[in-house]
């Protein structure tokens, strides 16, 4: 899944020339952030083994923002992982 999870700026730096960078990504999911003018996006995919038997679980990440001078900011972003639940297939009779 993707979507932009945060804005950046800096009084020095242009926004889009920021770095950022995610932390605290569980072994079972990658995770990849990229700063476009400023927006951040997060795409997160989850491997089935870290959902919960209930189905669902949260995963606090860390968003780390950098500027040249090596001035630094964190916000938390969570990611929510949900079971994928497996497809049914209905009772047909044969067809002739």
């Amino acid at each position: 899944a993707s979507a932009v999870v945060a804005t950046v700026a800096d009084a020095n730096q242009a926004a889009g020339t920021l770095a950022v960078a995610i932390e605290g990504v569980p072994d079972e999911m990658t995770a990849i952030v990229s700063n476009n003018a400023g927006n951040i996006t997060l795409n997160a995919a989850a491997s089935c083994t870290l959902v919960a038997p209930n189905g669902n679980k949260t995963y606090p990440l860390t968003l780390r923002a950098t500027d040249n001078q090596g001035a630094e900011t964190t916000a938390s972003v969570n990611v929510l992982v949900a079971r994928n639940l497996v497809p049914t297939v209905g009772n047909y009779t044969n067809q002739t």
